[in-house]
């Protein structure tokens, strides 16, 4: 197929599908080269659903190989770009996730809040509300070990798993049956 705007958002569609079905491989194999096709297809630069894609997806690949100020950029790009509401809703909730990775926990808070209130029925939305949870649990103090488990959760969304398990294994010790200790011990046992 030659390079058109529709063929790259076709990609897209399908990589998303893909991971929703649970099929991660197959899902960044299709995204990744439908990503690659973006920059040399007539067009795609003045598609704003498609710039707005482009962007969740590099933010998600900065946020996989740990740079957070680059993921940071690319969901405020997807957020600015005029995409779909699907598009800026996925965008505004992983900025908050950036927040909460960095340790960020009060910024952290309120992009979840904001989140929460734009999107009550969104498929993040728990997700969201659980974090801020954690990060208001401790009455305005630190909350033992939600910096550890922060970080292991950053380890696991990049594939890190032996990584992530150890992190999540020093959460737990630190949060001595505290808040963060039971999303811990799930992170442990899964």
């Amino acid at each position: 197929l030659p390079p058109s705007p529709e063929v790259v958002r076709r990609g897209l569609d399908l990589s998303d599908r893909y991971h929703a079905e649970g099929d991660d491989v197959s899902a960044h194999r299709v995204g990744d080269l439908a990503a690659r096709m973006a920059p040399r297809t007539p067009g795609a630069s003045a598609d704003p659903e498609l710039t707005g894609q482009l962007a969740v997806r590099r933010g998600e690949a900065a946020l996989a190989s740990g740079d957070l100020m680059a993921a940071a950029r690319a969901f405020g790009e997807a957020r600015e770009s005029g995409a779909s509401e699907h598009v800026r809703e996925q965008a505004q909730f992983l900025a908050g996730e950036t927040e909460f990775y960095a340790g960020e926990f009060d910024s952290a808070a309120a992009a979840y809040d904001a989140f929460a209130r734009a999107y009550t029925t969104s498929r993040y939305t728990n997700d969201a509300l659980e974090r801020m949870y954690l990060i208001e649990s401790g009455d305005g103090g630190p909350v033992p070990g939600l910096t550890e488990l922060a970080h292991a959760f950053q380890l696991a969304r990049g594939g890190a798993s032996d990584e992530a398990l150890a992190a999540a294994a020093v959460a737990e010790t630190r949060a001595a049956n505290g808040p963060a200790w039971s999303h811990a011990g799930l992170l442990t046992a899964s």
